[in-house]
């Protein structure tokens, strides 16, 4: 007996690429007055200033409240963005993703060149503190 033929697969739609100018403007946003609980928020995890500067961390005003932005970059471009509300926050969940964007691994620019070893951790915040 032979099986029916599969259908064919639809092809993945591009992923959505974040316009460079709301990165920035979310980055911005972070040093600045509008960002200074968020920016506390990141210090008080033991994140530095690099490397809350070297994976481009953001801040935006959304729905239920204020966010810590984690851009996924890959290739220089931002592929996705992850939010990490702020507490107190009223929502079931204290993470929100971009929609339309891809599912990727967080910090994959970060493996440029030769790497000897990669950590694996649990969240965003986790891997930009390996860094700090």
């Amino acid at each position: 007996m032979t099986r029916p033929a599969a259908a064919p697969r639809a092809a993945n739609p591009p992923p959505k690429i974040v316009p460079e100018s709301d990165l920035a403007r979310m980055e911005a946003d972070l040093w600045g007055p509008k960002g200074a609980a968020a920016l506390e928020y990141l210090r008080g995890r033991k994140l530095t200033d690099e490397a809350i500067k070297g994976y481009r961390l953001g801040f935006r005003s959304r729905g239920p409240g204020a966010c810590v932005a984690l851009p996924y970059l890959q290739g220089g471009l931002c592929v996705g963005i992850k939010y990490r509300i702020m507490p107190p926050h009223d929502t079931p969940s204290k993470y929100a993703r971009e929609a339309g964007c891809v599912v990727a691994l967080y910090g994959m620019d970060a493996l440029k060149g030769e790497t000897e070893c990669v950590i694996v951790v649990e969240g965003e915040l986790d891997a930009v503190a390996m860094s700090s």
